[in-house]
């Protein structure tokens, strides 16, 4: 979301006003400050004092001077080494870590597991432990300063509510699993959590450039492999709108995968979700009595559905079909998506959104995770004790 649209912009603290300039230049750097007072509609004063401010904190660096025909050549620039954003995909039992610099380029990752046990007593506390440990241990190899991390962000399955999630797709009759808490106080870092789906598409829309694009409207919908005992296949989807990801007040506003399929032979299978009837139960039902290696014509035929059910509801503007369960449905699905949206064009006028598959799937969550952290100092810069630094 524009921070303007936060209203950040009508409060003339120094703290706000860097905040500000510290987003202008990740998402476009190297800048001179004529460049950098315009994206950010704040007077050329106030951007000097604020870059000089990130200058004397070590967030900001110059970069050279800029080629121009004519006049004085200004001074350009740009965000510093040295400092790095930390996101964490908690897949269960999968686990990535990775650390992406002030660019949100990737740095280091290391792919991991945490061990689930039907028979561990207290998962609320072994869970967010057992990450904790891991993730220290990972800056810890890296040679990475608890300190030069400005702040976490982690993807998590299922809803996540108040820093706390459930995953009821992983675990039955989850608790909810305080992690943010446990993140800020032991890594002494704001954290942020937020559904891995969710955090898919925010890392999507921002290879694309579209994160602070006025008017973007973006379904996601992921069909992914699953470790679960008890589904060889996950569903999940996300909403972006209005600058944000659709959240609903328990935080599972996006849980396509978990919503009702309408099909006359769909068996009654029970679900942690407490829908007998959903769709990843659907498709993992259809998957398991096919030949192996074999997807069924009514996998196809329930995701088109849904995505055909998903576009005439939101309008979108963009549609990302992430089929890497069934990477030999994504031509088949997407044709039919893109007939249904020429029909709807022919008779109710509408134009239609473009439907693109991900670019990047193994690493789209962290990287989400990343950004999510990055967009929580642009709103929340009063939680990030280095914009208070004295310079």
């Amino acid at each position: 979301m524009n921070p303007k649209e936060r209203g950040l912009r009508y409060n003339d603290s120094h703290l706000v006003n860097r905040a500000n300039v510290f987003e202008a230049l990740s998402f476009d750097s190297p800048a001179t400050i004529k460049q950098v007072a315009r994206s950010t509609r704040l007077s050329t004063p106030t951007v000097t004092k604020a870059l000089t401010q990130l200058e004397g904190i070590g967030l900001v660096t110059e970069k050279g001077r800029k080629d121009q025909p004519k006049g004085r050549k200004p001074t350009l620039y740009g965000l510093s080494e040295g400092y790095y954003w930390l996101g964490v995909d908690l897949e269960i039992p999968d686990l990535r870590i990775a650390v992406y610099d002030l660019s949100k380029r990737l740095i280091k990752s290391k792919k991991d597991f945490v061990c689930i046990d039907g028979q561990i007593d207290d998962v609320a506390k072994y869970l967010p432990d057992s990450v904790i440990g891991k993730v220290k241990g990972f800056l810890k190899e890296q040679d990475i300063s608890a300190g030069s991390v400005l702040g976490a962000g982690v993807g998590v399955p299922g809803m996540v509510r108040d820093g706390s999630f459930k995953p009821f797709s992983r675990l039955k009759n989850p608790p909810s699993i305080p992690l943010m808490g446990p993140m800020e106080e032991r890594l002494t870092i704001p954290a942020v959590i937020g559904n891995d789906v969710d955090l898919e598409l925010l890392a999507e829309l921002d290879r694309r450039n579209l994160l602070e694009e006025p008017g973007v409207v973006a379904v996601y919908l992921a069909a992914r492999p699953s470790k679960a005992a008890h589904s060889a296949v996950r569903i999940g989807g996300s909403v972006f709108h209005n600058g944000g990801v659709l959240q609903g007040a328990m935080g599972s506003a996006n849980e396509f995968g978990h919503t009702s399929v309408s099909r006359s032979d769909h068996e009654e299978l029970k679900c942690n979700c407490g829908n007998p009837k959903c769709l990843e139960t659907y498709v993992n039902e259809k998957i398991s009595s096919a030949p192996t290696g074999k997807v069924p014509d009514e996998v196809t035929e329930v995701l088109t559905d849904k995505l055909k059910d998903l576009i005439f509801l939101y309008n979108p503007s963009l549609v990302i079909v992430d089929l890497l369960a069934f990477p030999q449905l994504s031509n088949p699905v997407i044709g039919e998506i893109n007939k249904f949206i020429q029909l709807r064009h022919d008779h109710m006028h509408f134009d239609g959104p473009e439907v693109v598959t991900p670019g990047d799937s193994e690493m789209a969550c962290a990287r989400g995770a990343c950004i999510k952290s990055f967009r929580n100092l642009a709103a929340n810069p009063e939680k990030y004790s280095i914009l208070s630094s004295d310079s």
